[in-house]
């Protein structure tokens, strides 16, 4: 259960907490948007970056998350008009993360998990604002664009020395499906991982 936590009947989820613990931790959501807003630029702009750069970020949302899982999820999933993109891998970070540790994985593949769902989207940041941001549905060809952003995050990352390989995949295969119909790569079910599994969902 998302909306339950091991730290007991204090915690909150976004109906029962106050405004103060509301404020509090759409501040510290924001300033992790605005870090990950940092690090994903640099990526984006080539610049040389190692991943170890994400680990102070990884280590804040974690510790955020333990403090108040619920209450931060459902904080993440509003949006910020400045850093949407930003809050959503956040979200994505936190969920896999909560995940991952409900299923007792070992921490370093956790850890990972809340990198691969900071950087997940990067590929996005390279699609054109107009397809992006476009309200109603996608022509063929927006979509045929839009579906190309697994395979451009993944190369963006690809070029970051050290990289996990764990990233990369969630990367390029977090819209992939069971039934073999998703993309970039149409993997069928015994050929997406656990881990991958836990990003597409």
């Amino acid at each position: 259960d998302i909306t339950s936590s091991s730290h007991g009947s204090g915690a909150r989820n976004i109906t029962t907490a106050t405004k103060q613990d509301k404020l509090a931790t759409a501040l510290k959501i924001k300033d992790q948007a605005a870090q990950a807003r940092s690090l994903i630029g640099d990526v984006c702009q080539g610049r040389t970056i190692s991943p170890e750069a994400f680990t102070p970020l990884v280590n804040d949302v974690a510790k955020t998350m333990e403090e108040n899982p619920s209450l931060y999820i459902g904080m993440s999933r509003l949006r910020f008009r400045d850093s949407a993109t930003f809050v959503h891998s956040l979200a994505v970070a936190a969920l896999m993360l909560h995940f991952a540790r409900s299923m007792q994985m070992d921490e370093e593949i956790v850890q990972q998990l809340c990198m691969a769902g900071i950087l997940h989207d990067i590929g996005k940041l390279t699609i054109s604002l107009q397809v992006l941001q476009k309200q109603g549905p996608l022509s063929a060809a927006e979509r045929s664009l839009m579906e190309q952003h697994p395979e451009r995050g993944y190369q963006l990352l690809s070029n970051t020395p050290g990289m996990s390989p764990l990233v990369l995949e969630i990367c390029r295969s977090h819209h992939e499906r069971l039934d073999g119909k998703g993309y970039p790569d149409r993997l069928a079910a015994e050929k997406i991982s656990t881990e991958v599994r836990i990003s597409t969902i």
